[in-house]
């Protein structure tokens, strides 16, 4: 389960996500059974403005 939000860092558009996550199958007594992710992610311009094909 996660959320994420799109905000304007300046000019510069910014996606932040946090995500937690239950593994149900793990390989042993020691595996992982919690995740948790965070995300920072830039919205870049395009870098070409006309389709390329």
């Amino acid at each position: 389960m996660g959320i994420g939000k799109l905000i304007k860092v300046g000019p510069l558009p910014v996606k932040f996500t946090a995500e937690v996550d239950y593994m149900a199958i793990h390989p042993d007594d020691f595996g992982r059974h919690w995740g948790v992710r965070f995300e920072v992610i830039p919205v870049l311009p395009a870098l070409f403005k006309d389709t390329l094909f």
